[in-house]
């Protein structure tokens, strides 16, 4: 999977438009969209015939007004609601331009220092994960682990967790935290996955677009780890857990032993391809379409928690965090005396 980077930000884009104008360079996007794009069917309010038609009379009489066709491709694009979507305008100031909703978003319920404050022992010298214990004092004594995985997207992510769940064995319980993870691939994700089933199971079902129509289903499988961990889990995300880590939330979501708590993931699950538009500008497309094992779709919506928490920024600065509490409250509702 093509891991998500959703920090990039959008921002005043100037540059010449090349030769080719703006015209061929819209007209190309849209074309390349209608037939790749892989979330049409998931988005039937979407009707992208008359978009193209409403936005190209934005495009410029003059092909040096970049801005114009800028303002163009975001009138196309931005109704989809896909931060997997992108434009961007190679040497440019400003970054990157995403159609999704975390565009719009702060990241206002969450700090790593305000989840330390949580632990009584705290491990962090590794960019991959934090790992520790929470403090026993808010779990009613008991011993409750914590796994805060902040990246799918490097192979090394697998033998640092790997090391964390062997230091953590024996754990009364465990708090899985995937807030501020990006995404990442499949690759690294089912083996982390493993470490909390005992048996295989189906996760996902994803096919991808193929000019009219769409590829085969295939499914994800994740087998069962060596020395599964079978503890009550409490699984904390919320917006700007995004792709490779709402994978990573499906395939915990299907765990018995899985609570998943916090707030709503992204909702941008598919794997994205970058184009050259004609002009020499990027574009990236989502070329699948991604569903739960039960055939359905979370794009746009995200994975809603079975319990919903979410601290206000007021209170993340008080050094409150409700999707820990939430988290610690569920443990203590499954956890043996």
């Amino acid at each position: 999977m093509t891991p998500v980077w959703w920090w990039w930000s959008a921002g005043c884009l100037l540059g010449p438009t090349a030769p080719e104008g703006a015209e061929a360079t819209y007209d190309a996007v849209w074309a390349d969209m209608d037939r790749h794009y892989g979330l049409f069917e998931v988005k039937p309010d979407v009707d992208w015939d008359a978009l193209g038609q409403d936005c190209r009379a934005l495009l410029p009489s003059d092909d040096a007004d970049a801005e114009a066709l800028y303002a163009a491709l975001i009138c196309l694009l931005g109704p989809l609601r896909d931060d997997h979507v992108r434009l961007l305008r190679p040497g440019a100031d400003g970054g990157l331009w995403s159609a999704g909703r975390l565009e719009e978003l702060e990241r206002t319920d969450f700090t790593e220092a305000v989840s330390a404050s949580w632990m009584s022992e705290l491990h962090d010298q590794d960019p991959t994960l934090r790992w520790g214990w929470v403090d026993p004092e808010r779990v009613g004594g008991h011993a409750i682990g914590y796994l805060h995985v902040r990246t799918l997207d490097v192979a090394h992510a697998v033998d640092a967790v790997d090391a964390a769940m062997a230091a953590m064995a024996g754990a009364d319980g465990l708090i899985v935290d995937l807030r501020a993870n990006g995404g990442g691939f499949h690759s690294v994700l089912e083996p982390i996955a493993a470490h909390f089933t005992d048996h295989d199971l189906v996760y996902s079902r994803i096919r991808r677009r193929e000019g009219e129509g769409y590829g085969e289903w295939l499914t994800y499988d994740l087998e069962a780890g060596e020395q599964p961990t079978l503890a009550p889990v409490a699984l904390v995300t919320h917006a700007f857990t995004v792709s490779g880590a709402e994978n990573l939330t499906l395939a915990m979501r299907e765990l018995d032993q899985v609570v998943h708590v916090g707030s709503a993931t992204a909702g941008a699950f598919s794997s994205a391809t970058w184009r050259d538009a004609p002009n020499g500008w990027l574009y990236a497309v989502s070329v699948e379409d991604v569903r739960d094992a039960d055939g359905e779709s979370h794009e746009s919506v995200g994975l809603i928690p079975d319990v919903q928490a979410e601290s206000t920024l007021e209170e993340t600065r008080a050094g409150i965090d409700r999707a820990m509490e939430a988290a610690a409250a569920s443990l203590l509702e499954r956890v043996a005396d």
